[in-house]
């Protein structure tokens, strides 16, 4: 297991500064924040076939993990990882 750092957008999760969580890949690290914030944030996080919601972006280490092996991708001692809301509008 990996301990790494996890920066949530507020626009997701009223929470200032980051947290440190012990897991080995991101779905593994989303579903550990659910566990601890609640259920609210699976709705937020996954669509209703367990994958990552469309309007949510995640990023290990400045990069995307659709460029990666999105949830699969395994994280490091020290990784950051950035989760945020996708914004759009006109």
């Amino acid at each position: 297991m990996a301990r790494v750092d996890i920066y949530i957008s507020s626009t997701i999760l009223d929470r200032r500064g980051g947290l440190a969580i012990d897991t080995d890949s991101v779905g593994d690290a989303l579903m550990k924040i659910v566990g601890r914030f609640g259920d609210k944030l699976k709705i937020d996080f996954f669509d209703d076939k367990g994958r990552l919601n469309k309007f949510i972006e995640v990023f290990v280490n400045g990069k995307n993990i659709d460029l990666l092996d999105g949830l699969q991708t395994k994280l490091l001692d020290g990784d950051r990882v950035n989760i945020m809301r996708v914004v759009s509008g006109g």
